[in-house]
């Protein structure tokens, strides 16, 4: 693996990692406004 791969595959994680967080953020609000 050189490091344009290693580039690559970090943000493909760093991707992921900012649509979960948006996703569990989401969640969160969902579950307040039933409260």
């Amino acid at each position: 693996m050189d490091l344009e791969q290693l580039k690559q595959r970090r943000d493909e994680l760093i991707r992921d990692n900012e649509w979960m967080d948006g996703l569990i953020k989401e969640k969160e609000e969902n579950y307040r406004k039933l409260k």
